[in-house]
């Protein structure tokens, strides 16, 4: 089962702080600050991440529980295997996680305004308020 609050507190941050929100890359290292996915976020919030310093002196992201991220973040969320696959892919804009999670959880986390203000079609959101 979907962990609601979760979900939608992740989304809120990658929102809020697009700074640290690179959805192509689970976890790294940048001159910013730590910058992440989705998955790679929820784990880092949850405390679910090792880190190691390689032999060339940068760190290197690991999840904790898991070999892979996507099932990582998925058991920490609630998400089935299909879910993961579709919330976590790397060519997800900010609008289309939100159209997803929109979808996974019959229209308890709802678009907001801001991200709305940006929407493209995309097949997920239909009769949302961005009218997609």
């Amino acid at each position: 089962m979907i962990d609601v609050p979760l979900l939608r507190k992740e989304l809120q941050f990658v929102t809020d702080h697009q700074d640290r929100w690179r959805q192509r890359v689970w976890l790294a290292e940048r001159s910013c600050g730590t910058v992440g996915c989705l998955a790679g976020n929820t784990l880092l919030h949850a405390g679910q991440v090792s880190t190691a310093v390689n032999d060339e002196g940068v760190v290197e992201y690991y999840p904790s529980t898991s070999d892979y991220w996507r099932d990582a973040a998925a058991t920490v969320l609630g998400l089935d295997e299909e879910q993961a696959h579709r919330l976590f892919s790397g060519s997800n804009t900010l609008h289309d996680l939100w159209c997803r999670a929109r979808e996974f959880t019959d229209g308890e986390i709802e678009i907001p305004l801001s991200v709305d203000q940006v929407c493209r079609p995309c097949g997920a959101c239909v009769g949302s308020s961005c009218g997609c």
